[in-house]
């Protein structure tokens, strides 16, 4: 198998956003019980998930245009009680389940288009993809493994800020 036929097999999952049913009622009137239910599903197809993206995805489920402070408290309170509660847990802004390691996928066709923001992708996800095509053997120079994980990805550029967020876990799994 030559290194290009591998590369071509190899392939992230493609990420999935949050689509499930919401009541009928508005947001804020939700018991934070209720709402952390929501989030908790959301975290548990998207996660790991910015925070900023949780309110996102919130606001998209109930067709809202923008999320005004109180359903962005709302939201912040419901997250909070499920990470207090340890269901889920919180590193670099990000939010996630306990327990579940985080899986590279790829965002070529997400309507979220603070999704394709480097800034929005886990640690963790850019870590596992860097660790799975270095196993693969793809991108042993580094200006190859930053290529290959921008495309892994799903980001067609390599932009200066998606550069630094991959460099800057290649250099901690180095140290």
């Amino acid at each position: 198998m030559t290194d290009d036929s591998r590369h071509e097999a190899l392939s992230a999952e493609l990420y999935t956003e949050a689509d499930i049913a919401v009541p009928k009622k508005e947001i804020h009137t939700l018991t934070p019980r209720e709402l952390s239910e929501i989030i908790l599903q959301i975290v548990n197809i998207e996660g790991p998930i910015h925070e900023d993206e949780i309110v996102v995805r919130v606001r998209k489920l109930w067709g809202l245009g923008r999320a005004g402070s109180r359903i962005q408290d709302a939201v912040g309170n419901a997250t909070q009680a499920l990470l207090s509660q340890k269901r889920c847990v919180r590193a670099d802004g990000f939010i996630s389940i306990s327990g579940v390691a985080a899986r590279p996928r790829n965002r070529e066709g997400v309507s979220s288009s603070s999704l394709r923001k480097p800034e929005f992708l886990p640690p963790t996800e850019v870590s596992a993809a860097i660790l799975i095509l270095v196993e693969a053997g793809h991108g042993a120079r580094p200006n190859e493994l930053l290529n290959a994980v921008a495309r892994f990805l799903g980001f067609s550029t390599t932009g200066a800020t998606l550069r630094i967020v991959i460099e800057d876990q290649v250099d901690r799994l180095l140290a």
